[in-house]
C-alpha cells in the first residue's frame, strides 16, 4: 500500500522465486513505500527476485539498509536487490526508486537472463558498487 514502511530484522528479507510468482510495490510520488532494515546499513538481507513474471515492478519506493549477507548458497553478492542465478530468467521494472545504504551492492545480478528496466533510479551510500553483475 502506498506510504507504508516495511522494516526487517537481521537474517530476513523478501524472497520471490519460481512458479510464476510476482513482486509488486506500488507507492506514489506523494506517498512512496519504504523497505528498510531496523538497524542501519546491512541490517537485513534485501530483496531476492528469481521470476520472469512481467508484473514484477517497484514504483515510487525507497529501498535501504540491505545487503546483510549473500541470499543463498548460489548467490554470492549481498545487495538491496538480488536478481536471479545462472540459467534463470528474471524480469523487473524499477520506476522512481531510491536504492541506498546497502552493505553490498545496490543491485546485484546472480547470472542468467536479466530483463531489467530502470526509470529514474538513484543510488547513494552503497558500500559496494551501485550495480554489480
Amino acid at each position: 500500500m502506498e506510504g507504508c514502511d516495511i522494516s526487517f530484522g537481521q537474517n530476513y528479507g523478501f524472497w520471490v522465486d519460481e512458479y510464476n510468482a510476482s513482486f509488486e510495490v506500488k507507492g506514489t510520488a506523494a506517498e512512496p513505500v519504504t523497505i528498510r532494515g531496523r538497524s542501519g546499513q546491512g541490517s537485513w538481507n534485501g530483496i531476492y527476485l528469481n521470476t520472469n513474471n512481467t508484473a514484477n515492478s517497484i514504483e515510487h519506493a525507497v529501498i535501504t539498509d540491505g545487503g546483510q549477507e549473500k541470499m543463498g548458497h548460489w548467490f554470492d553478492s549481498p545487495a538491496n536487490i538480488g536478481l536471479g542465478y545462472t540459467g534463470s530468467d528474471v524480469y523487473l521494472t524499477l520506476s522512481d526508486v531510491e536504492i541506498n545504504n546497502s552493505a553490498g551492492c545496490g543491485i546485484a545480478e546472480g547470472g542468467g537472463n536479466i530483463d531489467l528496466s530502470l526509470n529514474n533510479v538513484t543510488y547513494s551510500g552503497n558500500a559496494g558498487n551501485d550495480y554489480c553483475n
